[in-house]
């Protein structure tokens, strides 16, 4: 079955063990692999009915091409760029947006990283990445993942973007660990502290290029008294890259004590139709029971 082409997204590994993979941020098409193979022809004297005939030879495992927005400040496009400097091979990945974990896996190394700045348009890039050796590996979307996958996608590094401030500055921003956000959260609903949320989300949040804090939580107060367009950016960002939802942004907001206690909407008016109903129903048990209270006390049930 057809399925849209969005969400496709292009990860370089980092070499270690286990591998962690970052997506190339903001591209707008990923082409490949290309792969090829030659023929030899073998056509003889012997050879039936004027047909040429051949046999299988020497497999190309081809290219990757893509191209996007550039990025000249983004971490990972300034990663990718170095990588033309590199006389060794990385492990990449194409994810395919067909269930979300459907990958091409392959060694490869850059072979072109090309920038355009037009005058009347957006600034773009495009690359293109050589495989070697063995055809690209491919895990089908509808297999599980065993221990070892599960292990390496949870080692992937936190995504980090570029957010501009309202004065156009820039700021790095990153996601956070599992681990983090459980801190981040027993910190933000513990009655005693009453930490500011903006403060402290922004103080986890902050970081350099290379993804490394710029803050720590004792900073929270300090950017807690930033201006609020300033971190009002920083915030929003974070949300997204450490995947909160509305309702949890709703949690934090509160005060600790309403946190704590839970809060609860105003009870909902019955309707008309429902009100009459349960007015008629009060008054036929009232009905019922006026009998009964006229009997003496040892012949009610």
């Amino acid at each position: 079955m057809a399925h849209h082409a969005k969400g496709t997204v292009l990860k370089r590994g980092d070499g270690g063990s286990p591998e962690a993979f970052t997506t190339l941020a903001e591209m707008r098409r990923i082409g490949g692999p290309n792969q090829t193979k030659d023929s030899v022809e073998t056509t003889n004297h012997d050879s039936a009915n004027f047909r040429k005939e051949y046999l299988p030879s020497w497999a190309d495992a081809g290219t990757v091409d893509f191209e996007g927005n550039y990025l000249p400040g983004g971490a990972t496009h300034q990663a990718w760029e170095g990588d033309l400097e590199d006389t060794t091979n990385t492990n990449y990945e194409v994810i395919y947006s067909d269930s979300g974990s459907r990958k091409a896996s392959f060694a490869a190394h850059m072979t072109a990283w090309s920038p355009d700045s037009p005058h009347d348009d957006k600034a773009t890039v495009s690359g293109s990445l050589k495989l070697t050796g063995a055809s690209p590996t491919r895990k089908d979307s509808h297999m599980p993942l065993d221990r070892d996958e599960i292990l390496e996608l949870f080692k992937s590094a936190p995504e980090v973007r570029l957010v501009k401030l309202p004065g156009g500055e820039e700021v790095y921003v990153r996601g956070g660990t599992g681990l983090e956000r459980d801190k981040f959260e027993r910190a933000v609903c513990d009655k005693e502290s009453n930490v500011p949320f903006r403060g402290l989300l922004a103080a986890m949040s902050i970081c350099d290029a290379q993804g490394r804090a710029e803050f720590t939580e004792a900073d929270a107060e300090r950017l807690a008294a930033a201006p609020a367009a300033f971190l009002e950016p920083i915030t929003e960002a974070a949300f997204e890259l450490w995947g909160m939802n509305k309702r949890d942004r709703e949690d934090y907001e509160k005060t600790p004590e309403a946190r704590l206690m839970g809060t609860f909407p105003p009870r909902p008016r019955r309707a008309p139709q429902m009100a009459k109903h349960c007015r008629r129903t009060r008054r036929n048990r009232r009905a019922r029971a006026e009998p009964l209270a006229k009997l003496p006390e040892d012949r009610r049930l």
